[in-house]
């Protein structure tokens, strides 16, 4: 009997093998410092960064210029979220094109998300985003990207099989179009979680 497994083993010259990085393949940093941008240099790799939104590939970085509003979204929500969460073990990345809340560190850090979702959301629309939740992170992110508009971009008419990892929520997007993609054209497809 053929599993998927075995399908997209005899299909692998043609096959989309798409991975989250933080958490799915590598443990979660409490400190987000270090970055797989170098492995966008290898041939036959891509690497997508900030929810599909920067694109390496061959050396080379696509991406667009940083939302208009970020420069007022970066100073305004330090403050914000002081004035909320009363915890100094909240973090913010800086990602240039979004801001990534990190409450990695903290002693609830699924309370503060909860409690911090609505405000960032509504200050990030504000700026021009839009806020995902993830493992313990709250993203503004560039609308309209995501990490399933990465996986359409990833395949292509000869795609055969397409497998995806990841490891939390904002996985989900990318989970469901590549299920869409499997339905739609009946080559195998497969998620890990």
């Amino acid at each position: 009997m053929l599993t998927d497994a075995h399908l997209l083993h005899a299909a692998l010259p043609s096959a989309v093998v798409a991975l989250d990085f933080d958490g799915a393949l590598a443990a979660i940093s409490p400190h987000p410092t270090t970055h797989v941008r170098s492995f966008g240099a290898v041939p036959g790799i891509v690497i997508y960064g900030l929810q599909g939104v920067e694109r390496w590939e061959n050396g080379q970085l696509r991406a667009p210029a940083p939302p208009p509003g970020m420069l007022k979204l970066r100073r305004s929500l330090p403050g914000l979220l002081a004035s909320i969460a009363h915890d100094d073990a909240i973090g913010i990345e800086d990602k240039q094109r979004s801001l990534v809340i990190h409450t990695r560190l903290t002693a609830e850090p699924d309370r503060l998300l909860e409690v911090l979702r609505v405000p960032v959301a509504e200050a990030a629309a504000a700026a021009g985003l839009e806020a995902r939740l993830g493992k313990e992170v709250l993203e503004t992110c560039i609308p309209g990207i995501g990490k399933a508009t990465a996986i359409r971009e990833l395949i292509g008419e000869d795609t055969m099989a397409v497998f995806y990892a990841g490891d939390d929520i904002g996985d989900l997007p990318a989970v469901q179009e590549v299920n869409a993609w499997s339905d739609r054209n009946g080559h195998p497809s497969s998620w890990s979680r």
